[in-house]
């Protein structure tokens, strides 16, 4: 490119008008003297073996305004700042020619991509239940060694470890030494499980489900169920070496998060009975462990206590509730296996109701509960200008009673009422008349108009009437 300056005896740095050439070079641009370009760039990368990423980054000086990179390996960019990436080991020259109005400069840089360093692969996996580490495809240097760690989870064991196919039994861990080819390592894991055995004494007085021996999953819980054949109670159960003496027919128990084996023992007897016994409060008959045959019948009869009535009927373990009574049989039939039978007992309280009508009150009111044989008192008492019309208790009538009036229930066996009625008293009459005596004499005569008001007023009870008097000598009241 031929470019011209307008005075080219300067020679100070500095921006400077062109002038166009015959040839018509330069144009318009304004290039600036003392900049000529100087190409340069910096070339970075992982320094690893292939595929290498390499970044190349521009430093030119001279306002370039083209780049030509050249990678060596037959790839070009035109970017200032290229990214390239080498796929196979050797030496490469990485070249970049740089552009600006009045010319242009290269630089080369040389990269290497090393050959990788001989090695092996070795395939590492695991069964569900535990995990092997490292894991997937491990690379590993020729010649050297590598150790895989074997972990299990919680309810598993390692039951082996196949190492190019073959078994070699249950480890922490395997090394694989002096590397020299590829291998594969699997480790094998499988479940926990323990066993439940059990058995039944004699083996025709009962069924246990499952059947022995039960094999558990770690973890997992086991319900085991007895059953007494018909004529057979279970007698005893014997549970990992501890008694735990009879029960009720069917029997179940449960094993929770079994981890470990366990034993259970059965004892069945064909001399059938019936346990029977009684809270406070009252009796059953017969009582104690009674003796019975199978296919028979066995009443039991429940009597409560003076003051109790009969709360609940426990049969093997099932309650009846309450019956409301105080007496009460109960009869097993068809007797084919051992029963329990409990009785409860309840102590009795009563209500007593009591209520006042209008003109007075009654002290406790309202409903009181008063405990089997106690005695509760009441006291009624008229308001003022009021009397007890009558008092009726259990809705029998007393009559009419002076206030205050008492009245106790001793030794209370049932419910009771006690009610109160006041009538109000008045009105009443006051008759008011005056008599007159003369002077010197023991005779009198009546005189109206001496008190005011005079002859009969009604009046309420309670009530303060007023009355005025005239002496008829003065005419002065």
């Amino acid at each position: 490119m031929n470019c011209c300056l307008r005075n080219k005896n300067r020679t100070s740095p500095g921006k400077y008008p062109i002038i166009n050439n015959y040839r018509g070079c330069c144009l318009s641009a304004t290039p600036s003297i003392g900049s000529k370009i100087i190409v340069d760039f910096d070339v970075s990368s992982d320094g690893g073996p292939a595929p290498l990423k390499v970044i190349s980054t521009d430093t030119t000086i001279g306002d370039p305004n083209r780049w030509e990179w050249s990678f060596g390996d037959g790839s070009t960019s035109n970017l200032q700042h290229p990214e390239h990436t080498y796929t196979t080991a050797g030496d490469y020259n990485v070249t970049l020619t740089a552009y600006n109005l009045c010319g242009s400069s290269s630089k080369f840089y040389t990269i290497t991509v090393p050959i990788p360093p001989s090695g092996h692969i070795i395939r590492a996996t695991a069964d569900p239940g535990g995990t092997i580490s490292p894991s997937g495809n491990v690379s590993v240097e020729d010649g050297s060694d590598q150790t895989f760690t074997i972990t299990v989870n919680d309810c598993y064991y390692n039951n082996d470890i196949w190492v190019d196919g073959t078994s070699n039994g249950s480890h922490p861990s395997y090394t694989f030494k002096t590397v020299d080819r590829d291998h594969t390592i699997h480790a094998n894991f499988s479940p926990n499980t323990s066993t439940i055995t059990h058995s039944a004494i004699p083996p025709g007085g009962g069924i246990i489900t499952p059947p022995s021996p039960v094999t558990v999953n770690c973890g997992a819980n086991q319900l085991i169920t007895v059953t007494a054949n018909p004529c057979y109670a279970i007698s005893d159960i014997n549970i990992d070496g501890t008694p735990k003496g009879p029960q009720i027919n069917p029997y179940s128990t449960t094993f929770t998060n079994v981890r470990e084996d366990h034993t259970i023992q059965v004892w069945f007897s064909n001399q059938l009975s019936i346990s029977a016994s009684a809270g406070e409060g009252g009796t059953i008959n017969p009582s104690g462990i009674v003796p019975v045959t199978c296919g028979n019948d066995q009443s039991f009869t429940i009597t409560a206590d003076t003051c109790y009535n009969i709360s609940d009927i426990i049969i093997d373990g099932v309650s009846s509730g309450p019956t409301g009574t105080t007496t009460n049989i109960t009869t097993f039939t068809n007797i084919t296996t051992n029963h329990v039978i409990r009785a409860e007992f309840q102590f009795l309280q009563y209500p007593i109701t009591a209520t006042a009508g209008t003109g007075g009150n009654i002290t406790p009111v309202g409903i009181t509960f008063v405990p089997c044989g106690e005695s509760q008192s009441y006291t009624i008492t008229a308001n003022p200008c009021y009397r007890i019309k009558d008092v009726m208790v259990d809705g029998t009538s007393l009559g009419s009673q002076t206030s205050p009036f008492p009245y106790t229930f001793t030794n209370v066996q049932e419910a009771h009422t006690i009610s109160a009625t006041f009538e109000k008293l008045g009105p009443f009459t006051i008759t008011s008349s005056a008599l007159y005596m003369k002077a010197g004499s023991y005779s009198t005569y009546p005189v109206s108009g001496v008190i005011s008001p005079e002859g009969v007023t009604t009046v309420e009870c309670g009530s303060s009437p007023q009355y005025s008097m005239q002496d008829p000598r003065t005419n002065r009241w």
